[in-house]
């Protein structure tokens, strides 16, 4: 997920140390918690359902000790925990506990009594809850001031928060006879001799409205599994750590039709993104249009239809996220849907005409082809700032909501030029001109396949803007494209990944295409396991920057496809090693270290990064199987 470190929209990186910890993840429902299963206050730590936090503090003891931890097994969704009680030498309780998280967490809590003799254990839940909005979380900002109430409710423990119209609520239902606390619950549990009881603890978030569904684990592996087979190019490991961790990130959208779609990453970014999601969807569609189709309908069904100064929405424009917690949604948040980026909505057209070529249903595709033909309105309309035929931002210092940069990287000091000064705006991103150019074939195939309109027009915009790109963007000296104009037209000359975009899209020049391609590919760019955001030789580099210097899986895969696609053989070289990069776990993460491979051992984890992380999940896919359009060196 492409999120500005500092910007008063997004949230802060600051992940929660898990060290020693646990996580578990079922759409943006996710758990963060201590090795034995508890929850301390005062941190991260916390059970979250659609961006708030519905439980701060979290406990099991048993007659009054918590187990001595002996074994525990997580993964995904899934955990399992063995531990005692008791004397350390002679424990008389064993105590296995089982949590599956999707919709609920489920908690089966196994008792066993280790001697011969009946027991009477007391079993004590100790729960509470801030409902803190995860944004407050991640700055470590203490909660607004709100209603807290808590009670049984047919003999559940209930809490609930209220706030200037905004309600969130949390239930605690044990499978027995229990007696309700105002912090929790009390349970005394009878064991004969060697005997062993299971109590079901079910933690159910209390919501009003519609709200995301997450697939139970069958269901999600049903879903993995429809993808059949790994293609020759991937390791198997690689090919089922990919699904799974994107089978993870997927949920039931809020608004009709309700389709399946994919969150951005684990565990800040739960949620419908625009480039983020689009771009899964595009990884994926080699194998499956199914997701593609349900990100392209949620993103419709949020398309602009007005001008928001502070939401930045604007007719035609797609989102660039969708919250659900109160900081977004109270009278001075900036609304659940923010259109702060300029990518997504030619990413949308792109992604709807490649999943039509994919074969896509054509109920789907035409239902959708309103929302391209408005996105596309946009990128010629209200995207051209200045009229110059470039797809633009404010950015400078910061948006209305606080974005300085609004292409995939957003982060404050993301655009920067040779000699490491920061860039002013209106910023044109070279890649988003690539993404327009791109949109536009796309349509005009569109029109031409459903006779829908006519496609001319648009294939002379192209070729118009394929050209304009090239003029103003290529860098002779460096054979490579500049990173951005800068408000005052002036190239950004910076060597970056973002140059790479352009051979995905089919955008750079035929001649340009393996000169651009040996470029990238020098020391200063390839690192051994990827493409570097930023060359070295920029004073603006630091190999553990955000997006100044460290390696991003789903940037070095739209990079090496590219290269594929122009039939330049770096694009093989640049893919063996970012499947290198995946190791034996198999699992990408959001972004690691730019430092090069020749320092030996493993890539260097950027300190925050997500994962799992879909865009970089999908990335192994991608690289197994490149755009299916052809470049059109007629379009020259």
């Amino acid at each position: 997920m492409s999120t500005a470190p500092s910007s008063a929209y997004t949230v802060d990186r600051l992940t929660p140390s898990t060290q020693g910890g646990i996580t578990l993840l079922a759409g943006s429902t996710f758990v963060i918690a201590e090795a034995d299963g508890s929850i301390r206050p005062g941190g991260a730590q916390g059970f979250y359902s659609e961006d708030t936090r519905l439980l701060s503090t979290f406990s099991i003891t048993f007659d009054g000790q918590p187990p001595i931890p002996l074994a525990q097994d997580c993964l995904d969704c899934e955990m399992t925990m063995t531990g005692t009680v008791g004397d350390p030498t002679a424990p008389h309780l064993l105590v296995e506990q089982h949590w599956t998280l999707s919709d609920d967490l489920t908690m089966s809590v196994t008792l066993e009594n280790l001697t011969a003799e009946p027991a009477s254990v007391a079993l004590d839940i100790t729960v509470a809850a801030d409902f803190s909005d995860l944004f407050e979380v991640k700055r470590g900002i203490r909660p607004r001031g709100g209603t807290v109430s808590h009670g049984a409710i047919d003999d559940d423990l209930v809490l609930r928060y209220q706030h200037r119209g905004f309600q969130r609520g949390v239930k605690i239902h044990v499978d027995r006879a229990d007696e309700v606390l105002r912090d929790g619950v009390h349970i005394i549990e009878q064991l004969p001799g060697r005997g062993r009881q299971t109590v079901t603890i079910t933690v159910t978030p209390l919501r009003t409205g519609h709200h995301h569904h997450f697939p139970t684990p069958t269901e999600r592996q049903d879903w993995i599994d429809a993808a059949g087979p790994p293609p020759d190019q991937l390791p198997r490991h690689v090919w089922d750590r990919s699904w799974s961790d994107i089978g993870l990130l997927l949920m039931r959208d809020t608004m009709p039709p309700h389709p399946m779609v994919v969150a951005a990453g684990s565990p800040w970014f739960m949620a419908l993104f625009g480039r983020d999601s689009l771009i899964t969807g595009l990884e994926t569609l080699p194998y499956r249009t199914d997701l593609a189709i349900g990100v392209l309908q949620a993103l419709a069904a949020r398309q602009g239809r007005s001008h928001d100064p502070v939401t930045l929405e604007q007719p035609g424009k797609i989102p660039h996220e969708a919250r659900r917690g109160e900081v977004v949604q109270r009278p001075d948040g900036w609304g659940a849907t923010f259109y702060g980026t300029v990518d997504a909505t030619p990413l949308f057209v792109v992604t709807l005409c490649e999943a039509a070529r994919r074969g896509a249903p054509e109920a789907d595709v035409r239902d959708l082809l309103p929302a391209a033909e408005r996105a596309i309105d946009w990128c010629l309309g209200p995207g051209d700032l200045d009229g110059d035929g470039f797809v633009e931002y404010a950015g400078s210092v910061h948006g209305a909501a606080g974005l300085a940069n609004q292409g995939w990287k957003d982060s404050d000091d993301a655009v920067r030029h040779a000699d490491g000064r920061l860039a002013t705006g209106p910023i044109s991103m070279v890649e988003v001109q690539g993404y327009v150019h791109a949109a536009l074939r796309g349509l005009a195939e569109l029109r031409d396949r459903y006779g829908t309109g006519d496609p001319t027009p648009l294939r002379e915009r192209a070729r118009t803007l394929a050209n304009n790109i090239d003029a103003a963007f290529w860098m002779d000296d460096e054979d490579c494209y500049a990173l951005a104009l800068d408000g005052h037209d002036r190239p950004v000359k910076s060597v970056t990944s973002n140059a790479g975009h352009l051979l995905f899209t089919g955008t750079a020049r035929v001649e340009r295409a393996e000169r651009l391609a040996a470029r990238l590919m020098h020391s200063d760019m390839f690192s051994g396991y990827g493409m570097r955001t930023l060359s070295t030789r920029n004073p603006a580099y630091n190999p553990l920057s955000y997006h100044c210097g460290s390696v991003w899986p789903h940037d070095t895969a739209l990079v090496a496809a590219g290269m594929t696609r122009y039939g330049c053989s770096e694009g093989t070289t640049l893919a063996r090693a970012l499947l290198d990069a995946a190791g034996p776990t198999g699992r990408l993460p959001e972004l690691f270290g730019g430092f090069d491979r020749s320092r030996g051992g493993r890539p260097v984890p950027y300190p925050t990064s997500c994962a799992p992380q879909a865009w970089s999940a999908g990335a192994p896919l991608l690289l197994a199987t490149p755009t299916s359009q052809p470049v059109e060196t007629h379009e020259r």
